[in-house]
């Protein structure tokens, strides 16, 4: 899929990311997850969620178990941002990443990858009906799902494995 976003000036493809796209996705999720996070959950945190999250073999697991990652790509092939998702149980299509490197933020990148999720949930009603994922409390991309339509359907401080929680919203989107 090849977006222009003229308003900003930004020629971007996206396209479905495979194994061969699991070294790319773990340099990015190097630059951009301690970016999000670190002034958030702290140092230790952060190394032990990237590591659970974004080492190579995690990222291998995550594709073989039809988590769908999403690569914005900018002409160079670089990549400035980032989505994983799939269809869950209940009617729900998650969201399990979303992220735009530093660099390429608030140029509506990230509209357009939520944009994106939004149109594979469509594909799959009346499977799915509603669109979920978790942000941080503390996280400024609340507001920006909340200015997309989602709201907050529930909190809680779940458990991330090594003593440490995720302190999250549950948002969600009717499709």
């Amino acid at each position: 899929m090849q977006i222009i976003n003229k308003q900003k000036k930004m020629n971007i493809s996206i396209r479905k990311a495979d194994l061969q796209d699991i070294e790319k996705i773990n340099k990015a999720a190097q630059i951009v997850f301690p970016n999000t996070y670190l002034s958030i959950i702290g140092k230790e945190q952060t190394e032990y969620m990237l590591d659970k999250m974004y080492s190579l073999q995690s990222l291998e697991k995550q594709i073989s178990e039809g988590h769908d990652f999403y690569l914005a790509e900018n002409n160079d092939n670089k990549i400035c941002g980032f989505i994983s998702c799939f269809p869950s149980q209940n009617g729900i299509y998650r969201i399990e990443k979303l992220y735009v490197m530093p660099e390429c933020q608030k140029q509506g990148l990230g509209k357009i990858l939520f944009n994106h999720a939004k149109k594979l949930a469509l594909e799959l009603k009346p499977k799915v009906n509603k669109i979920q994922l978790n942000v941080n409390r503390e996280n400024p991309a609340l507001e920006f799902y909340k200015h997309q339509g989602m709201y907050i359907a529930e909190q809680g401080d779940y458990p991330f494995g090594g003593g440490f929680f995720m302190c999250d919203y549950i948002m969600e989107y009717e499709i």
